[in-house]
Formats: structure tokens, sequence, C-alpha cells
């Protein structure tokens, strides 16, 4: 394999990563009812980062793509791991359905670009954040096809201030999940070069702290 086709599937990996990672947050907000507060921040802050094309610099850095990364290489799937896969590949779905729509992408562009000046210095997981991330999903999203299906504790589900946490998480899925497209990824992929990703993504977590 050439330099540029290694680096295509590293940065391949990683996006897909950032999809998985936000999958393992919503499922952990719908089922438990709380997250990693690390990666939760680190998912939140790379929805800022759409003017950036490197994947390391966009979605937080390898240390903060873990959760993508373990779901990668397991080799025995926990309880839950398809439910994740399900969640990333709507995402993935979504993505492309929003790549279709230069008007909605293009909006949500400038909603992203205008929300630091609207947020004033906001911490990226304040409440004031997070509301304003689950508006951008609602307003522009939530009404696309593939329907993202949250299954989890009802308690949970009917929490407002949870479900406002699952939707910036989601938008935060969409975001890896486009750069998951620009560099070539396909949803199919992800059975198709398994064993790849998974070779890949064990490299990368060698170097992660």
């Amino acid at each position: 394999m050439n330099q540029d086709a290694s680096n295509l599937i590293e940065t391949q990996v990683l996006a897909i990563s950032g999809v998985l990672r936000a999958a393992r947050i919503v499922q952990d907000l719908a089922r438990r009812g709380r997250t990693q507060s690390e990666h939760f921040r680190c998912a939140l802050v790379s929805v800022g980062t759409v003017d950036e094309s490197d994947a390391k610099k966009a979605l937080g850095g390898v240390d903060s793509l873990v959760f993508g990364l373990d779901d990668l290489t397991q080799k025995q799937p926990d309880a839950f791991l398809m439910e994740r896969v399900r969640y990333a590949t709507a995402l993935l779905d979504l993505a492309r359905t929003l790549a279709k729509s230069p008007q909605t992408s293009g909006q949500i562009g400038k909603v992203l670009a205008e929300l630091p000046d609207y947020l004033a210095g906001a911490e990226p997981d304040s409440l004031e954040s997070i509301e304003a991330l689950a508006g951008v999903y609602t307003s522009n999203l939530s009404d696309l096809t593939p329907k993202i299906l949250i299954k989890g504790e009802q308690r949970f589900l009917e929490d407002p201030a949870l479900v406002e946490k699952v939707r910036a998480i989601l938008l935060a899925g969409v975001r890896a999940a486009y750069l998951f497209s620009q560099a070539g990824g396909r949803k199919w992929h992800l059975f198709i070069y398994r064993k790849k990703f998974a070779a890949v993504a064990a490299q990368l977590k060698s170097i992660a702290s």
C-alpha cells in the first residue's frame, strides 16, 4: 500500500471512530444516563471544526477517539455493539442525505460559524452550548431520513436535558460521518474492510496515551 493510500485509510479509520464515538456516547446517555465527560466534550468541540480537514485535529486527537477505536478492534463484541453499529450506519446515511442537500448543509455551516459569537465564550459542554447544538440538529436534520431511533431507559429518554445532549452528540456524529465521506469512505467499507480498519485502529490505539 503506498503512502497516499495508507494516509487515506487512516483518515477513514479516524473519521469512522468519530462516528462510533458518537454512537457510544448516545448509547451511554440513553441506557445509563451518563457518559465519560472528556469524550463528551471532545465530541461537542468537533462540531465547530467544520473548516478543518485533518481528521486528527478535527475530531480532537487519537486519545479522544478511544471509544470508536475500541469498537473497531473488538474481537469479542459486547452485547450492545450491534446497536452502536446501527447508530453509526444511520449517521453515515444521514450525512450522505445531507451532502445531497447543499442548501441544508450550507445553512448548517452558516449557523455553526455564527455560534462562537452567539455563545460568547461559553464552554463547549455548557448548557447553552448543548442547547444551541441540539437546536441545529432539530432544525436541520431531525426531519431528514433515515430517522435515528434511540433505545434506552425510558426515564432517561424522557429527560429533556438528556435528550438535548443526545441531539447535540448526533450532530457531532454527522460531522464525523461527513469527514468519512470526504475521505472516500462508504458505509459498506465498515464490513468489507473490517480487518483492514481493525489493523489500522490497533496501530492508532498503540500510540494513544
